[in-house]
Protein backbone atom coordinates (compact mmCIF):
# COMPACT_ATOMS: atom_id res chain seq x y z
CA UNK A 1 0.00 0.00 0.00
CA UNK A 2 1.10 3.61 -0.69
CA UNK A 3 1.88 5.96 1.43
CA UNK A 4 -0.86 8.69 1.27
CA UNK A 5 2.28 11.23 2.00
CA UNK A 6 3.04 10.75 -1.47
CA UNK A 7 -0.07 11.73 -3.12
CA UNK A 8 -2.24 13.55 -0.83
CA UNK A 9 -5.83 13.34 -1.68
CA UNK A 10 -7.58 16.42 -2.94
CA UNK A 11 -10.59 15.58 -0.90
CA UNK A 12 -11.66 13.44 1.69
CA UNK A 13 -14.88 11.06 1.24
CA UNK A 14 -16.17 9.62 -2.05
CA UNK A 15 -19.90 8.69 -1.56
CA UNK A 16 -22.34 6.69 -4.03
CA UNK A 17 -25.91 6.33 -3.43
CA UNK A 18 -28.99 5.21 -5.21
CA UNK A 19 -32.46 5.71 -5.15
CA UNK A 20 -35.41 4.74 -6.94
CA UNK A 21 -37.43 8.25 -7.04
CA UNK A 22 -40.81 5.94 -7.73
CA UNK A 23 -39.87 4.23 -4.03
CA UNK A 24 -41.38 6.81 -1.91
CA UNK A 25 -37.83 7.59 -0.11
CA UNK A 26 -37.35 11.25 -1.21
CA UNK A 27 -37.61 13.09 2.35
CA UNK A 28 -34.91 10.28 3.53
CA UNK A 29 -32.83 11.02 0.84
CA UNK A 30 -32.80 15.19 1.40
CA UNK A 31 -32.09 13.97 5.44
CA UNK A 32 -29.01 12.40 3.96
CA UNK A 33 -28.26 15.14 2.22
CA UNK A 34 -28.60 17.39 4.23
CA UNK A 35 -26.57 15.30 7.30
CA UNK A 36 -23.55 15.02 5.09
CA UNK A 37 -24.00 18.78 4.32
CA UNK A 38 -23.88 20.18 7.82
CA UNK A 39 -20.81 18.24 7.92
CA UNK A 40 -19.36 19.71 4.81
CA UNK A 41 -19.95 23.49 6.54
CA UNK A 42 -19.27 22.55 10.06
CA UNK A 43 -16.43 20.40 10.09
CA UNK A 44 -14.31 21.71 6.75
CA UNK A 45 -14.31 17.64 5.37
CA UNK A 46 -14.60 17.47 1.95
CA UNK A 47 -17.38 15.22 0.08
CA UNK A 48 -17.93 14.59 -3.34
CA UNK A 49 -21.24 12.48 -3.83
CA UNK A 50 -22.40 10.98 -6.46
CA UNK A 51 -26.48 10.16 -6.09
CA UNK A 52 -28.01 7.57 -9.58
CA UNK A 53 -31.89 8.83 -9.51
CA UNK A 54 -33.92 5.40 -11.13
CA UNK A 55 -37.45 5.84 -12.48
CA UNK A 56 -36.42 9.37 -12.74
CA UNK A 57 -38.77 12.15 -14.78
CA UNK A 58 -36.91 15.25 -15.70
CA UNK A 59 -38.92 16.76 -12.68
CA UNK A 60 -38.28 13.54 -10.21
CA UNK A 61 -34.66 14.56 -11.02
CA UNK A 62 -34.89 17.72 -10.18
CA UNK A 63 -34.58 18.21 -6.40
CA UNK A 64 -34.40 20.83 -4.33
CA UNK A 65 -31.01 20.93 -3.37
CA UNK A 66 -29.51 24.69 -3.95
CA UNK A 67 -29.03 24.42 0.03
CA UNK A 68 -26.33 21.38 -0.44
CA UNK A 69 -23.17 22.39 0.57
CA UNK A 70 -21.01 19.33 -1.18
CA UNK A 71 -19.94 18.79 -4.65
CA UNK A 72 -23.47 16.94 -5.45
CA UNK A 73 -23.62 15.09 -8.58
CA UNK A 74 -26.56 13.67 -9.53
CA UNK A 75 -26.74 10.67 -12.64
CA UNK A 76 -30.17 9.45 -13.84
CA UNK A 77 -31.61 6.37 -15.48
CA UNK A 78 -35.33 6.37 -16.49
CA UNK A 79 -35.22 2.69 -15.91
CA UNK A 80 -34.69 0.32 -13.11
CA UNK A 81 -31.55 -2.18 -12.02
CA UNK A 82 -30.36 -3.85 -9.73
CA UNK A 83 -27.95 -2.55 -6.22
CA UNK A 84 -24.98 -3.83 -7.81
CA UNK A 85 -25.81 -2.87 -10.83
CA UNK A 86 -26.56 0.84 -9.97
CA UNK A 87 -23.40 0.61 -7.94
CA UNK A 88 -21.45 0.03 -10.81
CA UNK A 89 -22.90 2.39 -12.88
CA UNK A 90 -21.57 4.85 -10.43
CA UNK A 91 -18.24 3.38 -9.85
CA UNK A 92 -17.64 3.81 -13.60
CA UNK A 93 -18.58 7.02 -13.85
CA UNK A 94 -16.06 8.19 -10.76
CA UNK A 95 -13.21 6.57 -12.70
CA UNK A 96 -13.97 8.12 -15.95
CA UNK A 97 -14.31 11.54 -13.46
CA UNK A 98 -11.11 10.79 -11.70
CA UNK A 99 -12.79 11.33 -8.62
CA UNK A 100 -11.66 8.13 -6.71
CA UNK A 101 -7.94 8.63 -7.14
CA UNK A 102 -8.57 11.62 -5.56
CA UNK A 103 -10.43 10.99 -2.34
CA UNK A 104 -9.05 9.55 1.15
CA UNK A 105 -11.67 6.85 1.21
CA UNK A 106 -15.25 5.72 -0.44
CA UNK A 107 -18.54 4.36 1.35
CA UNK A 108 -21.61 3.30 -0.23
CA UNK A 109 -24.68 4.95 2.40
CA UNK A 110 -28.23 3.73 1.33
CA UNK A 111 -30.42 6.73 0.79
CA UNK A 112 -32.28 6.02 3.66
CA UNK A 113 -29.10 6.35 6.26
CA UNK A 114 -27.63 9.32 7.33
CA UNK A 115 -24.47 10.72 9.03
CA UNK A 116 -24.17 12.32 12.61
CA UNK A 117 -22.58 14.76 13.62
CA UNK A 118 -18.71 14.72 13.32
CA UNK A 119 -18.87 11.12 12.05
CA UNK A 120 -17.50 11.62 8.35
CA UNK A 121 -14.47 13.97 9.90
CA UNK A 122 -14.08 11.02 12.16
CA UNK A 123 -13.60 8.34 9.50
CA UNK A 124 -11.40 10.65 7.41
CA UNK A 125 -8.99 11.16 10.51
CA UNK A 126 -9.08 6.73 11.19
CA UNK A 127 -7.54 7.14 7.51
CA UNK A 128 -5.52 10.08 7.85
CA UNK A 129 -3.53 9.27 11.39
CA UNK A 130 -3.21 5.44 10.52
CA UNK A 131 -1.94 4.79 6.87
CA UNK A 132 -1.12 1.40 7.85
CA UNK A 133 -5.91 0.73 7.79
CA UNK A 134 -7.34 -0.49 4.67
CA UNK A 135 -10.82 -0.27 6.14
CA UNK A 136 -13.37 0.20 9.03
CA UNK A 137 -16.24 -0.92 10.09
CA UNK A 138 -19.02 -0.28 12.94
CA UNK A 139 -22.57 -0.66 13.81
CA UNK A 140 -25.95 1.40 12.77
CA UNK A 141 -29.21 2.66 14.19
CA UNK A 142 -32.37 4.38 13.73
CA UNK A 143 -31.16 6.32 17.08
CA UNK A 144 -27.31 6.28 16.15
CA UNK A 145 -24.54 7.34 19.03
CA UNK A 146 -22.60 10.16 18.36
CA UNK A 147 -18.82 10.03 18.00
CA UNK A 148 -16.20 12.77 19.00
CA UNK A 149 -13.91 13.60 16.05
CA UNK A 150 -11.16 13.25 17.91
CA UNK A 151 -8.02 10.68 17.45
CA UNK A 152 -8.58 9.12 20.67
CA UNK A 153 -12.51 9.25 21.18
CA UNK A 154 -11.73 4.97 21.77
CA UNK A 155 -14.71 4.07 19.46
CA UNK A 156 -12.68 2.20 16.84
CA UNK A 157 -10.12 -0.47 17.42
CA UNK A 158 -8.54 -3.07 15.55
CA UNK A 159 -10.04 -6.03 14.20
CA UNK A 160 -9.45 -9.12 15.86
CA UNK A 161 -12.18 -12.05 14.64
CA UNK A 162 -13.16 -12.49 11.08
CA UNK A 163 -16.33 -13.39 12.44
CA UNK A 164 -17.23 -10.22 13.72
CA UNK A 165 -16.65 -8.44 10.61
CA UNK A 166 -18.89 -10.48 9.02
CA UNK A 167 -21.77 -9.91 11.77
CA UNK A 168 -20.84 -6.53 11.54
CA UNK A 169 -20.44 -5.05 7.92
CA UNK A 170 -23.04 -3.53 5.82
CA UNK A 171 -23.23 -1.53 2.76
CA UNK A 172 -23.65 1.27 4.77
CA UNK A 173 -20.94 0.89 7.36
CA UNK A 174 -18.21 -0.35 5.05
CA UNK A 175 -15.58 2.60 4.47
CA UNK A 176 -12.39 1.42 2.22
CA UNK A 177 -9.67 3.14 1.95
CA UNK A 178 -9.56 4.58 -1.73
CA UNK A 179 -6.76 2.43 -3.43
CA UNK A 180 -8.21 -0.71 -1.83
CA UNK A 181 -11.63 -0.22 -3.21
CA UNK A 182 -9.83 0.55 -6.73
CA UNK A 183 -8.34 -3.25 -6.02
CA UNK A 184 -11.83 -4.67 -5.39
CA UNK A 185 -13.03 -3.52 -8.58
CA UNK A 186 -17.18 -4.15 -9.13
CA UNK A 187 -20.07 -5.59 -7.55
CA UNK A 188 -21.04 -8.89 -8.81
CA UNK A 189 -24.41 -8.60 -10.75
CA UNK A 190 -25.28 -11.94 -9.60
CA UNK A 191 -26.29 -10.47 -6.42
CA UNK A 192 -28.24 -7.86 -4.39
CA UNK A 193 -31.84 -6.15 -4.90
CA UNK A 194 -33.18 -6.81 -7.87
CA UNK A 195 -30.50 -9.22 -9.45
CA UNK A 196 -30.95 -13.01 -10.12
CA UNK A 197 -29.70 -13.57 -5.88
CA UNK A 198 -31.30 -11.53 -3.59
CA UNK A 199 -28.89 -9.58 -1.22
CA UNK A 200 -25.28 -10.04 -0.55
CA UNK A 201 -23.84 -7.94 -2.97
CA UNK A 202 -22.41 -5.69 -0.13
CA UNK A 203 -21.35 -8.80 1.81
CA UNK A 204 -19.23 -9.98 -1.22
CA UNK A 205 -17.57 -6.69 -1.91
CA UNK A 206 -16.69 -6.05 1.69
CA UNK A 207 -15.20 -9.40 2.05
CA UNK A 208 -13.20 -9.10 -1.15
CA UNK A 209 -12.09 -5.96 0.07
CA UNK A 210 -11.17 -8.05 3.44
CA UNK A 211 -9.05 -10.66 1.19
CA UNK A 212 -7.28 -7.81 -0.44
CA UNK A 213 -6.27 -5.89 2.45
CA UNK A 214 -3.22 -5.54 3.59
CA UNK A 215 -3.29 -3.54 6.31
CA UNK A 216 -5.57 -3.30 9.54
CA UNK A 217 -9.16 -3.36 9.73
CA UNK A 218 -10.73 -1.03 12.21
CA UNK A 219 -14.17 -1.85 14.00
CA UNK A 220 -16.42 -0.16 16.06
CA UNK A 221 -18.99 -2.05 18.05
CA UNK A 222 -21.35 1.23 18.53
CA UNK A 223 -23.95 1.89 16.50
CA UNK A 224 -22.10 4.97 14.44
CA UNK A 225 -24.84 5.42 11.54
CA UNK A 226 -28.35 5.99 11.09
CA UNK A 227 -30.41 3.21 9.81
CA UNK A 228 -33.43 2.05 10.53
CA UNK A 229 -32.91 -1.11 12.85
CA UNK A 230 -32.15 -4.39 11.41
CA UNK A 231 -35.56 -6.53 10.60
CA UNK A 232 -35.82 -9.97 10.98
CA UNK A 233 -36.97 -10.99 7.77
CA UNK A 234 -34.04 -9.52 6.19
CA UNK A 235 -31.89 -12.63 7.68
CA UNK A 236 -33.67 -14.96 5.69
CA UNK A 237 -34.88 -12.48 2.43
CA UNK A 238 -30.93 -12.24 2.03
CA UNK A 239 -29.60 -15.62 3.36
CA UNK A 240 -28.89 -17.17 0.02
CA UNK A 241 -26.99 -14.29 -1.32
CA UNK A 242 -25.09 -14.04 1.88
CA UNK A 243 -24.23 -17.49 1.83
CA UNK A 244 -22.68 -17.03 -1.79
CA UNK A 245 -20.67 -13.75 -0.43
CA UNK A 246 -19.14 -16.38 2.27
CA UNK A 247 -18.69 -19.58 0.46
CA UNK A 248 -16.85 -17.59 -2.78
CA UNK A 249 -14.39 -16.00 0.15
CA UNK A 250 -13.36 -18.98 1.75
CA UNK A 251 -12.71 -20.59 -0.90
CA UNK A 252 -9.55 -18.29 -1.08
CA UNK A 253 -8.86 -17.10 2.62
CA UNK A 254 -8.66 -19.92 5.66
CA UNK A 255 -9.67 -17.38 7.55
CA UNK A 256 -13.27 -16.75 6.74
CA UNK A 257 -13.92 -20.86 6.92
CA UNK A 258 -15.92 -20.22 10.26
CA UNK A 259 -17.66 -17.47 9.67
CA UNK A 260 -19.07 -19.26 6.23
CA UNK A 261 -19.20 -22.67 8.70
CA UNK A 262 -21.41 -20.25 11.14
CA UNK A 263 -23.68 -19.07 8.24
CA UNK A 264 -24.62 -22.77 7.21
CA UNK A 265 -25.78 -23.54 11.17
CA UNK A 266 -27.46 -20.03 11.06
CA UNK A 267 -29.79 -21.38 8.08
CA UNK A 268 -30.30 -25.02 9.83
CA UNK A 269 -31.61 -22.65 12.96
CA UNK A 270 -33.72 -20.50 10.78
CA UNK A 271 -35.28 -23.43 8.71
CA UNK A 272 -36.05 -25.17 12.39
CA UNK A 273 -38.06 -21.77 13.00
CA UNK A 274 -39.67 -21.56 9.70
CA UNK A 275 -38.16 -18.57 9.04
CA UNK A 276 -36.42 -20.39 6.00
CA UNK A 277 -38.58 -22.29 4.03
CA UNK A 278 -37.27 -25.74 1.97
CA UNK A 279 -37.51 -24.24 -1.13
CA UNK A 280 -35.23 -21.29 0.64
CA UNK A 281 -32.78 -23.35 2.48
CA UNK A 282 -32.32 -25.52 -1.00
CA UNK A 283 -32.24 -22.30 -3.27
CA UNK A 284 -29.49 -21.03 -0.25
CA UNK A 285 -27.52 -24.50 -1.01
CA UNK A 286 -27.46 -23.67 -4.18
CA UNK A 287 -26.02 -20.53 -3.64
CA UNK A 288 -23.37 -21.57 -1.42
CA UNK A 289 -22.17 -23.92 -4.59
CA UNK A 290 -22.41 -21.27 -7.11
CA UNK A 291 -20.64 -18.95 -5.04
CA UNK A 292 -17.43 -21.99 -4.42
CA UNK A 293 -17.88 -22.41 -7.91
CA UNK A 294 -17.55 -18.55 -9.30
CA UNK A 295 -14.29 -16.81 -8.25
CA UNK A 296 -14.88 -13.70 -11.06
CA UNK A 297 -17.60 -11.19 -10.23
CA UNK A 298 -20.01 -11.06 -13.17
CA UNK A 299 -20.00 -7.67 -14.34
CA UNK A 300 -22.31 -6.68 -17.76
CA UNK A 301 -20.81 -3.96 -19.73
CA UNK A 302 -20.91 -0.76 -18.22
CA UNK A 303 -21.14 2.28 -20.00
CA UNK A 304 -22.06 5.52 -18.30
CA UNK A 305 -25.89 6.31 -16.92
Amino acid sequence: MQSTALTPPTLDALLLTTCDMQGGRTDELLRLLDSISQQVQVDGVRVVHYVLLQRADPQAAALPTDWVQHDLRFLSLPGRVSLSRARNLMLHQVELDGVLSSARWLAFPDDDAWYPPGFIRRITTLFLSAPHVGMATCQYASAPTAVAATPNSGAFEVLTSSAEFVRTVSSNTLFLRADIARSVGFFDERLGVGAPINGGEDLDFALRAFTLNTGKTLISRLPLVGHRDRQVWIRSTYFGGSLFALARAARGDTRLWWPFVRKMLVGIFLFAKGELKPPQLMASIRCALKGFAHRTPLVEEITAP
